[in-house]
């Protein structure tokens, strides 16, 4: 299994002593863990993940060195519990697609604005405050759930 380069959890309560032994890791999914409030030891020592899902869980915190993860580039973080981003993630410059809707942030990241190859957004579904900060030229940001069928009013 060292080899392996896809990995789908599901609901998954304990992992393994570390992922790091997956060093050829590309896809990480883990969804629907209640009790998942941090990622497992080694995450951020995946250095070839390109995809992660890790939505639906309680993930409150993420690691502060998650912007070694420099092959990443789409990562969903929707429906968990997150309040803030470490500044590290800032870092993560092959980052194309980024899901943190359904999320607690109250305030949008500024580490959001250094992601030099972001290409969509998703922040919908938080108690932001605050002005809505642009982000470089050609980065869609979608701030409404934007497969909702009824409309909005202004």
């Amino acid at each position: 299994m060292k080899e392996l380069r896809t990995l789908t959890l599901w609901n998954v309560r304990q992992f393994p002593e570390s992922l790091e032994a997956f060093e050829f890791l590309e896809f990480f999914t883990d969804c629907g863990t209640p009790g998942l409030r941090e990622l497992p030891p080694g995450f951020t020592r995946l250095r070839k993940l390109r995809m992660a899902r890790l939505f639906q869980n309680r993930i409150e915190v993420l690691p502060d060195d998650i912007g070694d993860l420099a092959a990443l580039e789409q990562l969903s973080l929707y429906q968990n519990h997150l309040r803030s981003l470490p500044d590290s993630f800032g870092r993560l410059a092959k980052l194309e697609k980024l899901n943190l809707g359904w999320n607690r942030l109250e305030a949008f990241p500024p580490c959001l604005a250094r992601l030099a190859g972001l290409r969509w957004l998703g922040m919908f579904e938080n108690p932001l405050s605050g002005d809505r900060p642009s982000l470089r030229d050609g980065t869609r940001v979608d701030w409404e759930w934007p497969f909702s069928s009824q409309e909005r009013t202004s």
